[in-house]
């Protein structure tokens, strides 16, 4: 859900830029920076897949035991 909602913010982001009124260049060098962000972020879900499945199971077991 959270990956989804982040696409849409990119892909608002992407086009807002490319209807702005700033020069091909500079437009470019917010694009490139906009495509490092979504990379990053992405990889950064790539990292912490296992996490969800994690707490899950914390919280699992926290429910088990009662505390």
């Amino acid at each position: 859900m959270v990956k989804r909602f982040m696409e849409d913010v990119f892909t608002a982001c992407r086009s807002k830029i490319l209807h702005s009124q700033i020069d091909t260049n500079t437009k470019d060098e917010v694009l490139n920076e906009l495509t490092r962000i979504k990379d990053e972020n992405l990889g950064l879900e790539k990292r912490t897949e296992g996490t969800e499945a994690n707490l899950q199971s914390v919280v699992s077991s926290s429910e088990v035991d009662g505390d």
